[in-house]
């Protein structure tokens, strides 16, 4: 996971991690923001962690990254440009 969020960095993103251990359901909550989102955040609660990691991966619609953080980061520079603002992975609605 370490990985994953040293990539989303490099990428111009912000990234939250929260484990709410008082949510009977769904206590895990991992938020990303930033500019290359255009003002849009993408927010995930989910059972675990690997199931947060893997819809905001999945969201952010960035070729050969991995939830596990695998792919070797690229220098900022050469980042992918700016994405249409995805819809929020948690409930669809677009920011």
């Amino acid at each position: 996971m370490p990985e994953l969020l040293e990539q989303l960095g490099e990428m111009g993103l912000v990234g939250l991690v929260k484990i709410d251990g008082e949510r009977e359901r769904k206590p895990w909550t991992v938020v990303i923001s930033g500019e290359r989102l255009a003002g849009a955040a993408i927010r995930v609660d989910g059972h675990s962690l690997e199931y947060c990691l893997r819809h905001v991966v999945a969201a952010l619609h960035v070729p050969g990254l991995d939830w596990r953080g695998s792919r070797k980061p690229r220098p900022r520079d050469q980042a992918d440009p700016p994405a249409s603002v995805p819809p929020c992975v948690g409930c669809g609605q677009r920011r």
